[in-house]
């Protein structure tokens, strides 16, 4: 039982060792992509009202959002948002998402994961 767990395990920790300079340059390449959006330092209207007036999603139906919002943000009233956190790090994990799809689906040339990665 072991052996069959621990086999995709080390085969996916060796696939990030030998691609262990490209993943930390797609990484920040992605952060370096939501750089400006973060140093602009401007909230959309809706993250503006709620960062002013504190009020969750629960009267536009998202219960399970304001849940993990309360959770993340260690309240237990009021949703604060946290801003530049959040856009980093979806733009990280929207970036490993687009390595592990593009190698998971075959490619496997440097230049042609890079533009997969970026370009779609």
């Amino acid at each position: 039982m072991n052996d069959y767990l621990s086999k995709p395990f080390s085969e996916s920790i060796q696939i990030l060792k030998n691609n262990k300079t490209y993943i930390l340059s797609i990484v920040a390449l992605a952060i370096l992509y939501v750089l400006p959006i973060v140093l602009a330092n401007t909230h959309y209207i809706d993250d503006l009202n709620r960062t002013v007036a504190g009020y969750n999603w629960d009267h536009d139906g998202r219960f399970v959002s304001s849940k993990i919002m309360h959770l993340l943000s260690f309240q237990k009233e009021v949703v604060y948002s946290l801003y530049p956190f959040s856009n980093m790090i979806s733009a990280v994990i929207l970036a490993l998402s687009g390595f592990i799809i593009s190698y998971s689906v075959g490619v496997r040339n440097k230049l042609m994961l890079f533009m997969v990665v970026f370009c779609c």
